[in-house]
């Protein structure tokens, strides 16, 4: 061991010297999960003996479908476990309720590679025939009936409304972790350019019912499970 000459300054409050193959220092690390909804209760479940409920705090974000558990509040390496109600991915491809346009085949091709999620896949099936034959039928139609006085777009609006199925119903997670629902779709095509989006009210009435549902349980999980723990809503 080589000599050290060492200065301490008066402000010097802890030294330590590392020489050789010493482990390197570093500064602890925050503990910043973000999980599902149940998160905070699972992580609570297992370190409930070694938390201090008195220097942590759950915030509540019912509108947003977030709760978020902070442990060791007071330190700047303060731990964070967040647990957020997340739209599941195979409902967001849809695009239901979104807007999203498809023109007549093309949701006939995501229709047949989805089948899976049709309550009745024959329907499925039928509906992607009845979609790509869609434009031929109303070119048809038109053709037939065109008598260049303005009959054409009503005729048009007329096969539209008669061709394809109003609705069909779907069986897939709204949310990521929760199990599947039964849900109506809707079909609206534009009569001029043909193209379909989907909408569904069910849809969004259970997303809105569900969203506030879990995340009262899971509230009402944690505080059984750690009562003293200080509830903040925003």
């Amino acid at each position: 061991m080589k000599n050290l000459t060492i200065k301490v300054e008066d402000q010097t409050k802890t030294l330590e010297i590392l020489q050789g193959d010493a482990v390197i220092q570093r500064e602890p690390e925050k503990v910043v999960i973000d999980g599902l909804i149940n998160a905070p209760f699972e992580y609570l479940t297992k370190r409930k003996e070694n938390t201090n409920i008195y220097e942590s705090h759950l915030i509540v974000d019912e509108s947003k479908g977030i709760i978020k558990l902070i442990i060791d509040e007071n330190s700047y390496y303060f731990s964070s476990i967040s647990g957020e109600i997340k739209i599941n991915p195979d409902f967001t491809k849809f695009g239901i309720n979104t807007g999203q346009a498809r023109d007549t085949f093309e949701l006939a091709d995501f229709i047949k590679m989805n089948r899976f999620f049709f309550a009745d896949k024959n329907t499925a099936m039928k509906l992607v025939s009845e979609l790509k034959n869609f434009k031929a039928k109303v070119d048809r139609e038109v053709e037939k009936t065109n008598d260049d006085r303005g009959n054409t777009r009503l005729l048009q609006n007329q096969v539209v409304e008669s061709n394809i199925p109003d609705a069909f119903d779907l069986v897939v997670p709204l949310f990521k972790g929760q199990p599947e629902q039964n849900i109506r779709v809707e079909i609206n095509i534009d009569s001029r350019s043909f193209e379909c989006s989907l909408i569904s009210p069910d849809a969004k009435d259970l997303i809105n019912e569900m969203r506030a549902k879990l995340v009262r349980e899971q509230v009402e999980k944690i505080k059984e499970l750690t009562p003293n723990l200080t509830i903040l809503e925003v």
